[in-house]
């Protein structure tokens, strides 16, 4: 069992859920809305609190975040189950890309255990702005290339 703090809850969950959806919308060529991205992320960070309260074995949760941002996206963007579990699948890879490559850095540079990050919650936000920035970049990178830049959305 994982406890997030409100704080937590509001500086790391939220964006977290609004980049993970961003990057996998973007790639999959789904254009994302920012007032839609951002229901889609509250219901994630309020999922995702809830369900790390939850007695379940590590990883576990994570398996229950995953269906359910597949099923926001899939709610909220109308677009197929198969397109929003390929969408938040490609969000999450990302993520845990960026987790594997940045948290050992971190720990490491820092000495800190991972024990020592979710026992703080301002540690836990800072440790996670290297991968924030990761998935930011992706998105930005991707949703230049996919030309949504020159759009205008109605």
């Amino acid at each position: 069992m994982d406890k997030m703090p409100l704080i937590t809850l509001l500086l790391l969950a939220i964006p977290e859920g609004m980049l993970l959806a961003s990057v996998g919308l973007t790639l999959m060529g789904i254009r994302p809305r920012f007032q839609t991205i951002l229901s889609v992320s509250i219901l994630y960070s309020i999922s995702a609190f809830i369900i790390r309260k939850l007695p379940l074995s590590f990883g576990y949760h994570s398996i229950f975040i995953f269906i359910l941002m597949s099923i926001y996206l899939c709610y909220f963007f109308k677009v197929s189950y198969k397109e929003s579990i390929a969408a938040a699948f490609l969000g999450f890879v990302f993520l845990v890309a960026a987790e594997s490559l940045f948290l050992p850095l971190i720990t490491t540079g820092l000495s800190i255990t991972y024990e020592m990050i979710l026992g703080n919650s301002w540690l836990r936000i800072l440790v996670s702005i290297p991968q924030q920035l990761f998935l930011l970049t992706v998105f930005l990178v991707a949703y230049y290339l996919r030309g949504y830049h020159k759009q205008y959305i109605q």
